[in-house]
């Protein structure tokens, strides 16, 4: 079982991109001297917390069929998930997230595509028998968080590609969860 120190470094972690997002959309709205309203810090904080939901459960069910190991199942999916945000702020493409947000459409669409990350790791979450309620609000909080401060940084300092190692140091962290527990589970 997770402790609560866990559950916060891994919520925190996976809603770290959003800072990512949220900056690169603040500098470019900037640029091109576009009034930028708040759908995003809206938008990606409840579909974040949607998606985790969704991949608990989704993690919860599927550990019905994996009994015997459900747990180190749990904790590959999390690697993973801590592995693909490592890559992708390394193997980093601006045009993937500088985008312009001017509607509802868009708003949905990169909240969409961000999300599949939250998505995966709560399915990780879930077979390793993680409780809805405190990843839920703590990602909750701190999508919305991140998304407010990434958009007010990136209106104040415009664009800087350093920010995409939020991602590398997101990735790091949830992948040092992983071997903590797969290394306290195999010494149990």
């Amino acid at each position: 079982m997770l402790t609560i120190t866990e559950i916060v470094i891994l919520s925190v972690a996976l809603a770290a991109d959003s800072f990512v997002t949220s900056c690169f959309s603040g500098a470019l709205h900037k640029k091109l001297d576009f009034k930028l309203d708040f759908k995003l810090p809206v938008f990606l904080p409840v579909v974040r917390f949607l998606f985790l939901i969704s991949g608990i459960i989704a993690g919860r069910f599927l550990s019905s069929f994996l009994t015997d190991y459900v747990y180190m199942s749990g904790l590959s999916v999390l690697s993973i998930v801590g592995i693909k945000l490592g890559f992708e702020s390394i193997r980093f493409y601006p045009e993937e997230k500088v985008i312009l947000i001017d509607n509802y459409r868009t708003t949905f669409l990169i909240t969409i595509a961000g999300s599949i990350n939250t998505l995966i790791a709560g399915t990780g979450l879930g077979m390793i028998g993680t409780g809805l309620t405190a990843p839920s609000l703590i990602t909750l909080t701190a999508v919305a968080c991140f998304s407010c401060a990434g958009i007010m940084a990136g209106k104040t300092f415009g664009y800087r590609p350093s920010v995409r190692f939020i991602g590398l140091i997101s990735g790091i962290l949830i992948l040092s969860v992983t071997i903590r527990l797969f290394i306290f589970n195999m010494i149990k």
